[in-house]
């Protein structure tokens, strides 16, 4: 039974790590910066591995690229919580707030 377990995590680590492969292959470019792929991706492995430091810094570049995506910026307010840093999870709550996107965490960090 733990060894039929043992593999099946390694299944899904091999099939993890395929997917992040593939989604590399697909979104690299040739140097260009506006490719937010990289940070996004080391982002959430940082995030995985409760680096919540790392994770606030990856969002936060990922977002120098594409300022209001909702889901970077919704992740970007979660890791900055978790690493106690509530002035940056502040400013991405304004973000999602002019954006009409409202959640509950921006409704806290409002108070």
């Amino acid at each position: 039974m733990i060894s039929q377990i043992r593999i099946f995590l390694l299944n899904l680590n091999i099939k993890y790590i395929s997917y992040v492969l593939l989604i590399w292959c697909f979104t690299a470019s040739s140097g260009t910066s506006d490719n937010n792929a990289g940070s996004y991706l080391s982002a959430i492995h940082a995030e995985s591995n409760n680096d919540f430091s790392s994770a606030s810094e990856f969002y936060s570049l990922s977002l120098e690229n594409d300022a209001y995506n909702v889901l970077l910026l919704n992740r970007a307010i979660r890791s900055n919580i978790k690493n106690g840093n509530f002035s940056d999870a502040l400013l991405f709550s304004n973000r999602l707030i002019k954006l009409k996107e409202e959640t509950p965490m921006t409704s806290l960090l409002m108070l």
